[in-house]
């Protein structure tokens, strides 16, 4: 009988001890000893692969690629799965099965069948996976005696295949536990830190699983993938697809996945827009570049593309994976809690400046001369600075006026927001507000538009939304607006209204969640609306701009409609050039800070609306489309904006509404006088001017105070507030402390006695308010309104202010009662 060690392509045994050579090398020359030798020599020169970094021959993280690549390919799974090394079995056992000289031939026929199950008929599709159970010395104590001496007996006659065969029956026959493979794309870490596995799954038949991620794919399961009978569970809820393996089977898997994907983490992405990375590499300055401004490294992540370093990135083909700085990130189909409600912004990067803008007679917002249609087309910056121009044009007639221009700025505002609130701890929204059918809610879609996003019927509904629901939607989008619609004062839900307010500092409720994971505000909203809030602190928040058909300049719904796709070639560039962009916003915003001519006006009502002006003057400069007196203006009627907004939040304040609900009150009868004491001294001129004199009969000037039995008048203006569906704002002590920090409060802790003329009643702790100082009482004017009402008598002294009508119904009541 031949030898069958000396027959070709057979596996190479390993080198025995005693018997030399293998007979394969043994060529029957002296050159076949010289390649023995040659070969060991250099099997003995080779480096093992944690050896290969005392070689210094690559870089650090080349190297360490390298190592970890050779470590995962030289793997031997501890739960394979049927493939091309189980049918190099299934060849070796054939040849054996046809020697019909060894008596043992047909036990080579009886294990083919049991290799075959765990294999596919058409070899394109997956194997199973399979177990095998080791021969046992005390289960099957003769086949394992007699294997054991056919490996010896097969060893020293030197017939290798045979031996092999032993070998393999003392592993095992394969016992399949799947009829399916299960591959992993890659490992997913979220942003808490939890790691999920997205995989595919393919059975024996060729059916792919046709899950609802990526190409097909789903999420496996943390809770499923630890138990047998759950993940036999998830398999069947996945297609066809079976598992009947234990918890053996189920941890060798694990091993596998272990070592299979080692050193395959993606980070996942749980929001589009903005995204904070941290560099590995270190980042080399540019001595040109000023550092007085940082810009925060990140990812600003759309739906078919990604920014980073004012680069477009784009996902790999295979994976829809976004490589950058040598990390992979996946962008979710879904946020972390539910899904996209606005979608994805689209920056279409593969749309070109000029093919966007192009039109039939020329370009959008650049005119071209038609004797000249065959010269070369503007370059896209000339192009962007007609459109922009344009654009801003359309708006200003849109809204009627430079709040058009105010709202440009602050969607812009949005690409420089990482960098803004890290700096102020605050960012703020827009708030849109008109009658019904004014165009809000479709100026608001075209705003959206320039983000890439389609929401011309408007954004999520304030009427039946939840806060729940809105705190969820503001960890959807980073540093993106989104749009909220149909606000009404009092319909609201409290807490979503404070979801609104607290956007601006984005300060984030301590709630319970299913993943244990507190919710993070990372955005602000536009807001639409029949009304504003009577809330003076959300007020203070949000830029107000009124949409009016009044205040319309120009009706360009048409030009809207033809050109709203394009807008977003605007947060685009702003993308591309996004360091240049944030430098020139903190800038332009520093210098508003300090030259704005805003005395009064508190700093919140100053920032908000700062950062709508310094975005859209940093676009201006950016693309030189507006001159210095257009920027001008744009300026002064911001502050003018700004004082206005001032004035509104000032009335809406808590105190204010107080007085306000007070007088309104006393008009209505619902006040008795027995809860005011009313004090005055007649002195020669009004406060701080000599030269204005008169109050009332014109001789001398009166200076009152007011004094107030608080409990007494509390009281008798809940019940007529109540009568109204109202209340008072603040308890009682609240209500004090905040009045006792207002110009004209009396310090000190008195009794007075209330009753006509303060003569009669008990002596009781009241509250007291000097006119002469406080804001609703006297108001200073300049000489020529001063005399404007001395020559006009019949008009209201225009330095009294509104608590002077509780003073005349006062005086008038001691009258009466003195009568």
């Amino acid at each position: 009988m031949a030898d069958e060690s000396s027959s070709l392509g057979q596996t190479p045994p390993q080198r025995e001890p005693e018997g030399g050579p293998p007979p394969a090398f043994v060529l029957g020359s002296a050159l076949g000893a010289d390649l023995y030798d040659d070969f060991f020599e250099a099997l003995e020169r080779s480096l093992v692969p944690y050896e290969l970094g005392q070689q210094t021959l690559f870089k650090d993280e080349d190297e360490k690629f390298i190592c970890d690549e050779v470590e995962r390919k030289l793997y031997e799974p501890k739960l394979p799965c049927g493939g091309d090394k189980e049918r190099k079995v299934i060849a070796k056992l054939k040849k054996l099965a046809e020697d019909r000289e060894w008596e043992h031939c047909w036990r080579a026929r009886e294990e083919i069948g049991k290799w075959e199950a765990v294999l596919p008929q058409d070899p394109q599709n997956a194997g199973a996976y399979y177990v095998r159970r080791e021969m046992s010395p005390r289960d099957q104590k003769e086949d394992y005696v007699w294997c054991k001496q056919q490996v010896k007996i097969f060893r020293d006659a030197k017939q290798w295949d045979r031996k092999w065969f032993m070998e393999l029956l003392l592993d095992g026959s394969p016992e399949p536990v799947s009829d399916f493979e299960i591959q992993c794309l890659f490992l997913l870490r979220k942003s808490n830190g939890e790691v999920q596995r997205l995989v595919r799954l393919r059975n024996i038949l060729g059916e792919v699983s046709q899950g609802p991620l990526h190409e097909g794919t789903y999420m496996l399961d943390k809770k499923a993938f630890a138990s047998p009978e759950r993940f036999r569970e998830w398999c069947l809820g996945c297609g066809n697809f079976a598992w009947f393996g234990n918890q053996v089977a189920l941890q060798k898997l694990h091993q596998d996945y272990t070592h299979g994907n080692a050193w395959r983490i993606i980070n996942q992405v749980d929001s589009c827009g903005w995204v904070p990375v941290e560099k590995r590499r270190p980042v080399v300055k540019n001595a040109k570049t000023p550092d007085a401004v940082k810009i925060e490294t990140g990812i600003w992540f759309c739906e078919d593309c990604a920014y980073a370093d004012g680069k477009v990135l784009l996902p790999d083909d295979k994976d829809g994976i976004y490589w950058y700085d040598g990390q992979g990130y996946f962008l979710n189909r879904k946020g972390r809690e539910s899904s996209f409600q606005q979608g994805k912004p689209k920056m279409k990067p593969h749309l070109t400046v000029t093919g966007a803008l192009r039109t039939p007679d020329g370009f959008v917002g650049t005119k071209i001369d038609p004797a000249k249609k065959n010269q070369a087309p503007p370059s896209e910056v000339v192009l962007m600075r007609g459109f922009f121009r344009e654009v801003c044009d359309i708006f200003y007639n849109t809204v009627g006026g430079y709040e058009g221009w105010l709202v440009l700025g602050s969607i812009f505002s949005y690409k420089a927001a990482p960098e803004i609130f890290k700096k102020e701890r605050a960012f703020p929204g827009l708030w849109l507000h008109g009658q019904m059918s004014s165009g809000k809610t479709m100026l608001a879609g075209w705003l959206m538009n320039i983000e890439g996003l389609d929401l011309e019927q408007g954004g999520i509904g304030l009427m039946k939304a939840s806060a729940v629901g809105l705190m969820q939607e503001t960890e959807n989008y980073s540093n993106l607006p989104l749009l909220c619609d149909e606000f009404r004062a009092g319909k609201i839900h409290e807490a979503v209204e404070a979801v609104l307010r607290d956007a601006y500092n984005r300060l984030p409720p301590v709630k319970w969640t299913p993943d244990g994971v507190q919710r993070v505000i990372q955005t602000n909203f536009l807001v639409c609306g029949e009304s504003t809030s009577s809330d003076a602190a959300m007020r203070s928040r949000y830029p107000h701009v009124q949409v009016s058909k009044d205040k319309r300049l120009a009706d360009h719904r048409d030009w809207f409609q033809a050109h709203k796709g394009k807008l977003f070639l605007l947060s685009r560039m702003l993308l591309e050039r996004r360091e240049e962009f944030v430098r020139l916003v903190m800038k332009n915003l520093e210098d508003w800070d300090t030259t704005a001519p805003l005395p009064g006006v508190n700093n919140r009502d100053k920032f908000v609306h700062g950062v709508c002006y310094a975005a859209w003057r940093s676009v201006a400069t950016m693309l030189n489309s507006h001159t210095e007196k257009e920027i001008g203006a744009f300026a002064a009627a911001m502050v003018e904006h700004a004082k206005a907004s001032a004035a509104d939040v000032t009335s809406e304040t808590n105190i204010n509404i107080f007085w306000t609900d007070l007088m309104t009150a006393v008009k209505a009868g619902e006040i008795d006088a027995s809860c005011f004491r009313l004090e005055k001294e007649r002195k020669e001129h009004a406060p701080g001017n000599p030269d204005q004199v008169g109050h009332g009969g014109r001789s001398g000037w009166w200076s009152y105070k007011i004094f107030l039995d608080p409990d007494s008048t509390t009281a008798q203006l809940q019940m007529f507030l109540v009568k109204l569906r109202g209340q008072i704002t603040l308890q009682r002590k609240d209500l004090r402390d905040q009045l006792s920090k207002s110009p004209g409060w009396i310090e000190g802790k008195f009794t007075k006695r209330f009753g006509p003329e303060g003569g009669k009643g008990p002596a009781i702790k009241c509250w007291g308010f000097e006119l002469d100082s406080h804001a609703m009482g006297y108001q200073p004017v300049g000489m020529e309104e001063y005399d404007y009402w001395l020559e006009h008598p019949d008009e209201a002294d225009p330095r009294l202010g509104p608590l002077y009508e509780i003073v005349n119904w006062l005086t008038k009541h001691t009258e009466k009662e003195e009568r």
